[in-house]
């Protein structure tokens, strides 16, 4: 996590991101964001997809750039949108 004139922000995978279009991306569950960042759940311990059902207060979320990120602090895969296998989608494809 950065900051930038007052304003937390962090990289993505491959574009910088505000907190506040992350929150707005979860809010909306905004497919095209899905790999681009990983939500995190304090409350709950699990993280999930931008584009996840789940519909977690804003004050409650951390994001990571990677899920092994989320992973590597205690945060589980949400049983809903089950990030692992997007996770796994994306590697198995081939460009």
């Amino acid at each position: 996590m950065c900051r930038k004139k007052g304003q937390r922000y962090s990289v993505g995978k491959g574009r910088i991101m505000t907190r506040e279009e992350k929150i707005r991306a979860m809010q909306e569950r905004d497919k095209s964001y899905d790999g681009e960042f990983y939500v995190a759940v304090r409350t709950t311990g699990i993280v999930c997809l931008p584009s996840c059902p789940a519909k977690p207060l804003p004050k409650n979320v951390e994001f990571y750039g990677t899920l092994d990120e989320a992973l590597k602090e205690g945060y589980r895969p949400c049983k809903r949108c089950k990030p692992e296998e997007f996770d796994e989608g994306k590697e198995g494809k081939q460009i």
